[in-house]
């Protein structure tokens, strides 16, 4: 079985974190790695409706970090209202994700 499906649900911020930007290098095996700009990360845990509880919580929920700009990154605290965007496909036995989009509610 494969597909390859966009999902859009809401979901709640549980961190976030700054990567710095680093200078190409080369590794003590001759490796050269390329130079990477700096990261804003936000992580979210989010599910569709059926499966939040304003009791239980989340259950089967998705856990995925998303890149934003400073502007958002600075915004964003500890367990802010969100909709996000992912991409999930399913190839056989593995299943991966990939976080497309990240807007903050207002809620």
């Amino acid at each position: 079985m494969s597909f390859v499906k966009p999902i859009r649900e809401k979901g709640i911020v549980i961190g976030k974190r700054y990567v710095e930007a680093k200078a190409e290098r080369t590794d003590i095996n001759g490796k050269t790695w390329p130079a990477s700009d700096e990261k804003y990360l936000v992580q979210v845990v989010s599910c569709d409706e059926d499966d939040f509880d304003e009791i239980k919580g989340i259950s089967n929920g998705t856990t995925l970090e998303y890149p934003v700009n400073k502007e958002t990154w600075d915004k964003v605290v500890f367990l802010d209202k969100a909709k996000v965007k992912y991409t999930a496909s399913q190839f056989g036995e593995k299943l991966t994700t990939k976080p497309e989009s990240f807007e903050l509610l207002d809620e």
